[in-house]
């Protein structure tokens, strides 16, 4: 992800896109018995819409940002918390370290702490999960190599991105990389994750006991 603001005077490092491997979609059969990944960058939609969407996948959304604010309201923790209620989760294990022009290079804080919270909702819950970040652009955020290094640990042959009125066929599938050694998976401290109501569809505080934040 990249900061929308560049202090005057200053550099911002060049963000190049993702692999261009990652980006070639077709139709290989997900798992049939667990949920699918998908990721959505909320900078063309509308709260409404995202809430639809969600209900209409099933999903859960988790917020893959390294801090979930935003100078508009209902973009913020707190405002997706009262949108989304029993269906957001933020993961900052999941957020890059360097956004906001740390670094041109992608890397996820501590993504293995996410693995097995993402794998109880697609594979014992058999929900559907969608990955939450600002950024408009797929190729150029941090959520697709997020989306890719789940997938590879959980055996996932795709994911798709999602756009506004997804239900018309407004999206983009990608194949999954076999491997989840990428330059873009780092590792780091382990990272609190903070979350909102998690009683709806047989979600339970026990899920995030022990890496929960505030």
């Amino acid at each position: 992800s990249l900061s929308l603001s560049q202090k005057k005077g200053s550099t911002r490092p060049q963000r190049q896109p993702l692999d261009s491997s990652m980006m070639q979609g077709d139709d290989s059969k997900q798992p049939s018995d667990m949920g699918s990944l998908y990721t959505l960058g909320y900078a063309p939609w509308q709260p409404t819409q995202l809430r639809e969407q969600a209900a209409s996948l099933s999903a859960i959304v988790i917020d893959t940002r390294l801090n979930p604010r935003s100078k508009t309201s209902y973009w913020c923790k707190e405002g997706l918390v009262s949108s989304l209620q029993d269906r957001y989760v933020h993961l900052q294990c999941l957020g890059n370290v360097n956004y906001g022009g740390r670094g041109s290079v992608i890397q996820l804080k501590n993504p293995d702490l996410a693995v097995p919270f993402v794998s109880k909702i697609l594979k014992e819950q058999k929900n559907n999960v969608i990955l939450l970040c600002g950024c408009g652009d797929y190729k150029r955020c941090h959520r697709t190599v997020a989306a890719n290094y789940l997938s590879s640990r959980l055996g996932l042959k795709q994911f798709t991105h999602l756009y506004p009125n997804s239900k018309n066929n407004k999206c983009v599938k990608v194949n999954a990389s076999a491997s989840a050694s990428t330059s873009e998976t780092a590792s780091g401290t382990p990272a609190p994750m903070t979350r909102g109501r998690l009683g709806a569809r047989g979600m339970t505080r026990g899920m995030t006991r022990g890496i929960a934040g505030s």
